[in-house]
């Protein structure tokens, strides 16, 4: 991570297609995305050839209503 001014926290699951788009736009040394994708989701998404993501280990989640 080269010194980025913005970071975006991401807790995924389902469709990545949206989050995929705004790497793309941001995806200069300034903006940097962590991303945890929910173990759950029916997908586990590839996001390898951003470098400007930190992936988190997938683990389970359990929200309010689980």
């Amino acid at each position: 991570m080269n010194n980025p001014t913005h970071a975006f926290l991401v807790e995924g699951s389902g469709n990545e297609h949206i989050l995929k788009q705004m790497m793309s736009l941001f995806s200069t040394q300034e903006f940097h995305f962590i991303v945890h994708w929910d173990r759950k989701s029916a997908n586990q998404p590839d996001f390898s050839k951003f470098s400007n993501v930190t992936i988190i280990p997938s683990m389970s989640v359990f929200w309010g209503t689980d």
